[in-house]
């Protein structure tokens, strides 16, 4: 039904190339009951300037300024802006098609779910070498069958190509000291909200992945070696809500922490209590995740870790590990 505000959220850093073509596409929309927070986060280039110019008169823009703070303060800050009755998040170098806000909001009150996901669509120079699992079916699920999904990367992870009841995520940020998964964190913590959750196939999200900047071949530098803040928070909260979960929760951390581990270990940064929380993230996570073929190397290159004898062998693959990743 319109007439129930939808407010679609798009942080903006150094977008000056993008951000016309993902505005442009969310003022198309079928849906027509909407506003746009475009939140300029310290842009260097003329991303801000070129949104007054195009879109200051606007009225369904709401066009905010702010010093650099990175992308969750960003979208907290459009968070606190928002008025609509829904939220969505667009990030700035991605586009939606025309039916994109129309088909998650008919989806999500027909089925009085408090989320709608939606599939989306890898567009990049080589989209057949990215690897990426499909929504098989339309369907509502519960909140605990969602989180199952989500463990288990049934659907897209991060905070795009959603549909929040505005009621369930009020009051919930995105982390500010967690630069990679806060989005995946923020998705974690509306599921754990919720009653009923609606997942769609539809891939009306366009994902726009920029070969030329290297974003997967940056890896160790795009991530920070941040993993552990991301995967402790789960791991605190998940024996008080859903324990059953541990074991999908373990699968689903351990790659993303063992990157941040090698990371760590072959700049020999273990002084860091980043480390430290890094360390006892992986012991719980070994502790639940099922012991598959990676498992077991995993585990086994963490046990030679802890032997002083094995410390500079390991520290010499992580180098080989982290090079072949840069």
């Amino acid at each position: 039904m319109q007439g129930e505000q939808i407010s679609v959220i798009i942080p903006m850093y150094n977008a000056q190339g993008q951000i016309r073509k993902c505005v442009d596409s969310l003022l198309a929309q079928t849906y027509k009951d909407f506003e746009i927070v475009l939140v300029n986060d310290g842009s260097k280039d003329n991303s801000l300037v070129m949104c007054k110019d195009a879109y200051g008169s606007d009225p369904r823009v709401k066009i905010i300024d702010k010093p650099n703070g990175g992308v969750s303060d960003a979208r907290n800050t459009g968070l606190r802006a928002a008025s609509g009755d829904y939220v969505a998040f667009v990030d700035a170098d991605d586009w939606v098609e025309p039916a994109f806000l129309a088909r998650l909001h008919e989806e999500l009150v027909q089925s009085d779910a408090d989320v709608c996901i939606m599939d989306y669509k890898v567009i990049a120079d080589h989209p057949e070498k990215i690897s990426k699992r499909n929504i098989e079916k339309n369907e509502s699920v519960s909140a605990h069958t969602a989180l199952a999904s989500f463990f288990d990367a049934e659907f897209p992870t991060f905070a795009c190509a959603k549909l929040y009841r505005r009621k369930i995520i009020e009051g919930l940020f995105f982390p500010l000291n967690v630069k990679i998964g806060e989005d995946a964190y923020f998705v974690y913590c509306a599921l754990q909200r919720s009653r009923t959750v609606r997942i769609l196939q539809d891939p009306l999200y366009n994902y726009w992945l920029d070969n030329a900047a290297g974003a997967t071949n940056n890896f160790f530098r795009r991530y920070d070696y941040e993993a552990p803040h991301f995967a402790t928070l789960i791991l605190q909260d998940l024996p008080k809500t859903a324990p059953d979960l541990l074991r999908q929760a373990g699968n689903f951390l351990m790659q993303p922490a063992m990157r941040s581990f090698f990371g760590h270990i072959s700049t020999k940064n273990e002084t860091q209590q980043s480390f430290r929380d890094l360390y006892n993230a992986l012991q719980t996570i070994f502790r639940h995740a099922d012991r598959t073929k990676k498992y077991r190397k995993y585990r086994l290159f963490f046990q030679l870790y802890q032997s002083r004898i094995f410390r500079p062998v390991c520290r010499a693959y992580a180098r080989r590990v982290v090079a072949a990743k840069l």
